[in-house]
């Protein structure tokens, strides 16, 4: 057998490290869990489809037109799926509107979507309702929205039509924002804000989905009022469903609309819902990286620093090399970490897709590299001290290090805000691991140099780990 394997199977199928494991990995689905209790999500929130609508109602007509797109998360349309309206009219009236001296029961009209998504209808000759409630029919799910428009007869404006948008998006939409203020969009607007939602960003190009009416100018930035990185028009008269590219680094978008209005909107590269998931879990990185941080420790003076009092001096007799021996042994280690770290995320992405119907690819990808790397250094550090020290000595003082350092760059970076930057990204030993919880937090590196950061963390990692290969060469046995 491979000797690295041979000393990766003894080192990882120890009691003390599959029990810490496996406490770990239902640490990691709990956390998930509770995360999930957290977001006090409703059941819609999480709905495999969408619906936005633009709808006016005439005054002189006496008629409504309510026109819709339902899609998918990912934002292509969806067909044939079963609409229901709902009107429900007033008890009473007030001096601006005509009255109506009885409760009509609610009047349902039903009608499908068609290959594109759309749903239309025109009713004609009716009453001016209070509510109009939505509801759409997709795989055995119902979703009502909250209403079209739920207003008292007396709010409505004296005009010749009343234009209402409205919306039942998810949370898997990569704009948390959707609408657009109505100030200066016309006195013929009433609750007719325009709707804006991004969804299915892959990276290079997104579903722009708009219910309004009018020229809309979508320009992207990196921050609020920082680069213009593009810009893109759309006209819209009620539903416009367009695939446009989205310049990398975008955070923030710009809409302006016909009337000369702007909104800003904060773009995220993933999932809401994943970006939310990800602020509720980021303490379990901590955690795991405490707790598995000390055993690496212990097991990095296990497979090596207690073999100077336990037949070193036998093994070297064989033929191999110091160097070689060093290597087997912390490379061994090293398929331990890679392994624990795969099993704890795996084990928050596989409960994420059970919970959430998502697979949280970023946070997999963050709580992976974080774990792994920032694992890496304490257990190399170890290595380096076994070779300085007594047994006893390079364990205790590998695991008062360990609190030592994590504490005091957590204090520097207060003491010292103006060299925060400094300290928490280019000289502390988690440099990597900070540089990533900003990202997975800001979807970008702006304030600091991430290659000074992933630099830093391979200076943490190699240095020890050739002095102590060096001191191993010399050292008396």
């Amino acid at each position: 057998m491979n000797p690295i394997l041979y000393d990766f199977k003894r080192s990882f199928l120890r009691v003390s490290v599959l029990l810490f494991l496996i406490i770990f990995i239902v640490g990691g689905i709990g956390l998930t869990y509770l995360a999930y209790k957290t977001l006090s999500l409703s059941s819609s929130a999480l709905y495999s489809f969408n619906f936005v609508g633009y709808a006016t109602y005439s005054n002189i007509t006496h008629s409504l037109h309510v026109l819709g797109l339902v899609f998918d998360n990912n934002g292509n349309p969806l067909s044939n799926v079963k609409v229901y309206l709902k009107l429900i009219y007033p008890t009473v009236s007030n001096i601006n509107i005509v009255y109506y001296n009885s409760v009509k029961d609610p009047e349902m009209y039903s009608f499908t979507t068609n290959a594109s998504g759309i749903f239309s209808y025109n009713l004609t000759s009716i009453k001016i309702p209070l509510t109009i409630v939505l509801i759409v029919n997709y795989n055995k799910q119902n979703e009502t929205s909250i209403s079209l428009a739920r207003i008292a007869p007396y709010s409505y404006p004296s005009g010749p039509i009343y234009i209402f948008t409205f919306e039942n998006i998810t949370e898997f939409t990569n704009t948390p924002t959707s609408f657009i203020s109505p100030f200066g969009l016309g006195e013929s607007f009433f609750y007719g804000y325009p709707i804006i939602t991004i969804f299915g960003y892959n990276g290079e190009t997104a579903h722009l989905i708009v219910a309004g009416n009018g020229t809309f100018a979508v320009k992207f930035y990196n921050k609020v009022g920082g680069k213009l990185l593009g810009e893109t028009n759309v006209t819209v008269n009620g539903i416009g469903n367009f695939i446009i590219h989205i310049p990398s680094g975008t955070s923030y978008i710009s809409v302006i609309t016909s009337k000369v209005y702007t909104q800003n909107f904060r773009f995220l590269p993933i999932p809401e819902i994943e970006s939310e998931l990800g602020e509720a879990m980021f303490s379990s990185a901590g955690i795991f990286l405490f707790g598995f941080g000390i055993i690496f420790i212990y097991i990095a003076y296990s497979i090596f620093g207690r073999l100077k009092n336990a037949g070193l001096i036998f093994i070297l007799s064989k033929p191999i090399t110091r160097t070689q021996f060093y290597l087997i042994r912390y490379f061994a280690g090293i398929l331990s970490i890679l392994l624990s770290s795969l099993v704890f995320s795996l084990a928050i992405g596989i409960s994420s897709l059970i919970l959430l119907k998502l697979v949280p690819s970023l946070l997999i990808i963050y709580f992976f590299i974080s774990i792994f790397v920032g694992i890496i250094v304490w257990y190399t550090l170890e290595f380096f001290l076994s070779t300085l020290l007594s047994p006893i000595a390079s364990l205790g003082l590998g695991i008062v290090l360990y609190f030592i350092l994590n504490v005091l760059f957590s204090i520097l970076v207060l003491v010292f805000p103006k060299d925060a930057i400094s300290l928490q990204y280019y000289i502390s030993p988690t440099s990597l691991q900070s540089a990533l919880t900003y990202y997975a937090t800001n979807y970008n590196f702006s304030g600091f140099n991430v290659g000074i950061s992933i630099l830093s963390e391979i200076l943490w990692i190699t240095i020890p780990l050739l002095i102590g290969i060096w001191r191993f060469r010399k050292m008396d046995m």
